[in-house]
């Protein structure tokens, strides 16, 4: 679920009202407020610190307002030197250690309020980005409890904290995770009425927070959906699961699932990645649900979308199209094989072969999608023996593949019974 649930903070240019001018070099030995253009900007005292502006009072008076949007760190003058290497190991993408340093700043510095804040926001972000929900420890010593446990202490600390609009996105991801749903589901209500506070108090001139307020809105519907999922995985969603469909689904998210999805994918319309996530969402449940006529029209009206936009960002959706066309497909064939329907089972076959050899034609990157297609393109080949003379083979060549590329895949070992039978034979 995190993967996809980071917020873009944007690159918006400085605000009126700088104190010095962009080419005039900041006095590092006050507090620096750092944009995400590079820029920054040396106060003397910080008088308001929110996610609205970062101002203050630069060393000869002048007042300095900085629109929050527009700020990567407030660097305070007074910080630890933990907090400092903490920041570093954070930009190397080395959170543990990360994580550590920001818990040793929070404790060289208890009684900071912009300590609590800011380190509670470090350790939070960290395990995060490390997807250590449950906490994280270095050499058995406790560091943090969870990620969920440091944001609340951030909103505690500020209300209106300049990292609320990410906080409110990644929170209910980080309780969720946890298993904790029912929580989840409470801070998502949390998380939205907050958003709407905070889009709410944007100027509407703003366009650049006004942009992140209804992103935050968009990752929060797709939020909704995977909690529902979760639901219906543990069986306390709107209908009780049922037994896997080996190879073909997952157990039924139901039908709330799918409407939060469809939700999802509106709400992310203007935000083209979030859309492709959630489009993604719906084909899924769908497949889960076994609504194979609702999910090969899903897929069909995506890849049609998708036709006129050709980018490497759309491949990945529109191979996960082709492959929940394919499972559709396979799916259709099996109960046609079952009814003794042979000519209609083959030609299902064949539909679904067709599918699964287009995903790999536009998979771009994700090994488990190729191996996906790879394993089921074997199947459907397996199922066409008796009308094609070179299929076995080709089956076998699929399912070998999967075996010898994709070694961490989930369809692997299913790839090398189907390999074992087959040379078996």
């Amino acid at each position: 679920m995190r993967g996809r649930m980071l917020i873009s903070l944007g690159l918006a240019c400085a605000a009126a009202g700088i104190l010095r001018a962009e080419n005039d070099k900041p006095d590092e030995s006050l507090t620096l407020i750092v944009r995400h253009d590079g820029t920054a900007v040396s106060v003397a005292t910080i008088t308001r610190d929110d996610y609205l502006l970062v101002a203050g009072v630069g060393k000869g008076g002048g007042k300095v307002s900085v629109p929050s949007h527009t700020v990567k760190e407030v660097l305070y003058a007074n910080r630890d030197e933990n907090y400092s290497t903490a920041l570093e190991k954070r930009d190397e993408e080395r959170f543990s250690l990360a994580a550590l340093y920001f818990k040793k700043a929070l404790e060289k510095m208890p009684t900071e309020k912009w300590a609590v804040e800011y380190c509670n926001y470090g350790l939070g972000n960290a395990l995060y980005a490390k997807g250590a929900f449950t906490g994280i420890a270095r050499d058995g010593v406790p560091i943090a409890a969870s990620p969920a446990t440091c944001f609340g202490k951030v909103l505690e600390a500020n209300p209106r904290s300049r990292f609320l609009p990410e906080i409110a996105v990644k929170l209910p991801v980080c309780l969720a995770e946890e298993g904790k749903l029912d929580a989840a589901e409470a801070a998502l209500r949390s998380s939205e009425a907050q958003i709407r506070q905070y889009r709410a108090d944007l100027l509407k001139d703003n366009v650049a927070g006004l942009r992140l307020a209804d992103r935050a809105r968009a990752e929060l519907a797709i939020t909704a959906a995977r909690i529902a999922e979760r639901r219906a995985e543990a069986g306390t969603g709107d209908r009780q699961p049922i037994p896997k469909q080996p190879g073909i689904g997952v157990s039924p998210p139901g039908a709330a699932a799918v409407e939060q999805w469809r939700t999802a994918r509106a709400r992310c319309a203007s935000f083209p990645e979030l859309w492709a996530e959630s489009a993604t969402g719906v084909l899924r449940a769908l497949i889960g649900n076994r609504e194979w006529d609702a999910a090969l029209s899903e897929a069909a009206g995506i890849l049609e979308r998708l036709k006129n936009e050709p980018s490497a960002k759309n491949a990945a959706l529109a191979a996960a199209a082709h492959v929940s066309a394919g499972k559709a497909h396979l799916a259709q064939a099996e109960a046609f094989a079952q009814k003794q329907q042979k000519l209609q089972a083959s030609m299902a076959y064949a539909e679904a072969r067709w599918a699964f050899l287009n995903a790999l034609g536009t998979c771009s990157g994700d090994e488990e999608l190729t191996a996906t297609a790879h394993y089921f393109a074997g199947v459907c080949y397996d199922k066409l023996r008796g009308v094609e003379s070179d299929a076995g083979q080709k089956a076998g060549r699929e399912w070998a593949l999967v075996v010898e590329r994709f070694p961490r895949s989930s369809v692997r070992e299913m790839a090398a019974r189907e390999l074992a039978r087959a040379r078996a034979e």
